[in-house]
């Protein structure tokens, strides 16, 4: 079977850092990720990050990218 495409959800920081927040093969699973995390970051709480948590005050953008799985 052919591979799909896979999103990516990112957050840059005030320092300009990127972070992978999360990877899903669909897009409104992803857009949903990425609506939690501003959600989460314009309360001012903390947003998951892996296995790691960020303070959301610092969450600059939030970004859902699309690529085609390799």
């Amino acid at each position: 079977p052919a591979a799909g495409p896979v999103y990516r959800v990112e957050v840059t920081l005030e320092s300009g850092a990127t972070l992978l927040v999360a990877e899903a093969s669909d897009f409104e699973e992803a857009k949903a990720i990425g609506m939690r995390v501003i959600d989460e970051a314009e309360a001012g709480g903390t947003v998951a990050v892996g296995d790691a948590t960020i303070d959301g005050r610092q969450v600059v953008s939030v970004d859902v990218l699309g690529r085609n799985a390799a």
